[in-house]
């Protein structure tokens, strides 16, 4: 297929997914597997790889997978035809950097691209398309917790994109469908945790599904911090029970008093002096039937 025929077919392609014609998508993108020869001119020029990228997450399983067939496919296409050229520093060769827009490369190449500016491995330094849907702030949740996975890992880009995708879904279904404020709590709350320095077990356990999406997304605070950060809270929580069970006002019960809620007599008290010296002291009183509480000078 050439250029204009791949057009051709992209636009079909197009209305087929916009009016959920699920036959007319499987038959463009069985001719797109097997008539085009992926070159990364070919799918910056087409802009191809997009479109079909954002169907590996299409609810049809049939479209899905195929996309993702046709993605492998045209990742190796790619890498076959990828021009090698001498460094500068050794003399040996290295492969150019991959398309943004395809998202591919070797593993090798993969990880030469890994290092950001600043050495942290992201998915815009992975070459990873996150723009997934039509909301933003969703594809933008999708990117920060592909970055915060992808911290320490040598684990395939495809594979650190399917948990950050499988998140996104679990979240948005625990916020009812809606992106509000519940939603980018949750998601800040889970990026926050993943990319904790000191919280390793925690990102490799998400990338193994040894914890699923699901149960990370109901996770709560204690259950997603770091061993560290658990001992020390427990620490924490030993110095305040301890402290908290310092000296307090003798409260004493008496009959003397009657609480304005249920009427009973039985009433503790204690008194303090809450205001200047030559000033009566405060009463406070807590009905020992109800809890109602109260104070009088």
């Amino acid at each position: 297929m050439d250029s204009e025929e791949i057009r051709s077919a992209k636009a079909s392609l197009e209305k087929a997914i916009q009016s959920k014609n699920t036959e007319t998508m499987l038959d463009i993108m069985s001719r797109l597997r097997t008539g085009v020869v992926a070159t990364e001119e070919l799918l910056k020029e087409t802009r191809l790889g997009l479109v079909v990228g954002k169907l590996r997450s299409y609810p049809n399983e049939k479209v899905n997978e195929l996309a993702r067939d046709i993605v492998k496919k045209w990742k190796t296409d790619v890498s076959r035809g990828r021009p090698l050229k001498a460094t500068t520093t050794g003399g040996t060769n290295g492969a150019s950097p991959a398309s943004k827009g395809a998202g591919i490369g070797t593993p090798t190449q993969r990880q030469a691209q890994s290092q950001s500016s600043n050495g942290q491995r992201t998915f815009k330094s992975d070459n990873v398309d996150v723009n997934l849907t039509d909301d933003k702030i969703r594809n933008n949740c999708v990117g920060l917790i592909y970055n915060a996975l992808a911290m320490d890992t040598d684990a395939d880009s495809s594979v650190i994109l399917k948990r950050a995708v499988a998140i996104d879904a679990q979240v948005l279904a625990r916020a009812s469908g809606n992106t509000g404020s519940e939603y980018r709590n949750r998601m800040r709350s889970l990026y926050m945790n993943l990319k904790d320095k000191s919280n390793p077990k925690l990102r490799a356990s998400v990338i193994s599904e040894d914890i699923s999406a699901q149960r990370l997304s109901n996770m709560n605070s204690a259950e997603l911090a770091s061993e560290d950060r658990r001992k020390e809270d427990a620490k924490l929580e030993q110095e305040n029970l301890f402290h908290a069970q310092g000296a307090k006002p003798q409260k004493a019960i008496t009959d003397l008093f009657t609480c304005g809620k249920c009427r009973q007599k039985k009433v503790s008290y204690y008194q303090m002096q809450t205001r200047s010296a030559d000033e009566p002291m405060t009463t406070f009183c807590e009905c020992v039937v109800c809890g109602n509480r109260w104070k009088f000078s």
